[in-house]
């Protein structure tokens, strides 16, 4: 799917954000970004995980796996209200983790750009 971020009713800044497994545990929403931008192709299915702090703090994590050519990476990307809005508008599903067939797939790249 391709991937045109001009819509005025959904921008976002535009960065270029690079993110790696290896130095960041997770990415946010301008490192997804990039990654679409730059000719990764976001899986049919993302997953999300919501974690509870104090029993107070909803924290949600969407995982989401990229492929370009033969490479694929895993990307958990924290939520906020810009991702929240764009992933249903690109996913063809976003279920819960509890509802994906094989554990958690992550695997090491050198990183996307």
């Amino acid at each position: 799917m391709a991937f045109h971020s001009n819509d005025n009713h959904f921008g976002y800044m535009k960065i270029h954000r690079h993110w790696s497994d290896q130095s960041e545990k997770y990415a946010g929403g301008d490192s997804l970004l990039t990654a679409l931008e730059s000719g990764w192709e976001l899986d049919e299915t993302v997953y999300y995980e919501d974690f509870w702090y104090a029993g107070s703090r909803q924290v949600t994590i969407y995982h989401v796996e990229l492929k370009r050519a033969d490479q694929k990476i895993a990307m958990p990307v924290l939520s906020n209200p810009y991702i929240r809005r764009l992933l249903p508008r690109l996913a063809t599903k976003v279920l819960p983790v509890s509802e994906r067939s094989s554990g958690l797939r992550r695997q090491s790249n050198a990183g996307v750009n």
